[in-house]
């Protein structure tokens, strides 16, 4: 379980990541009426303008805290789940396993099913979950959880 994963108590943990193009996204909490889970946090992605298709951006999902990593076993199989929403975009969830000598030292990384727009957002019902298995490589002592998303016009 991620801490705070609902987002009831704002976006500590998360932040806007990395992105391949486009104006610089953001991330925020609760965008409008018609789209968040109502009585729940919910996290969105932005990105202002019309980017390219195929432009690519990320949220980094921490452990609680930004640059804490969860703690993985090498052999040991990981499930992440994420229940994702897009508009003029489709995302998935990532899990992106890590060594010790390096914070950013990928050693392998698995996605989720892609998601694309579904409806507006008023209940859990109304999101697509994004699910991965992966087995944690030789040498992983870490991972983060990656919320990916693509332009697609």
């Amino acid at each position: 379980m991620v801490p705070n994963g609902d987002y009831r108590d704002g976006l500590a943990g998360t932040l806007a990541g990395w992105r391949s193009g486009g104006a610089q996204h953001t991330l925020g909490r609760n965008q409008s009426a018609s789209h968040f889970v109502k009585g729940e946090g919910t996290a969105y992605i932005h990105q202002p303008g019309t980017s390219a298709t195929g432009t690519r951006f990320d949220a980094d999902v921490w452990n609680g805290h930004l640059g804490q990593y969860f703690a993985v076993t090498p052999g040991k199989r990981y499930e992440m789940h994420a229940y994702l929403n897009a508009h003029r975009c489709r995302g998935s969830v990532v899990i992106l396993f890590c060594g010790a000598s390096d914070t950013e030292q990928q050693l392998s990384s698995a996605d989720g099913n892609l998601v694309q727009y579904g409806s507006l957002i008023t209940s859990i019902a109304d999101m697509r979950q994004s699910g991965v298995f992966a087995v944690a490589p030789a040498g992983a002592v870490k991972a983060r959880l990656i919320i990916k998303g693509e332009c697609i016009g």
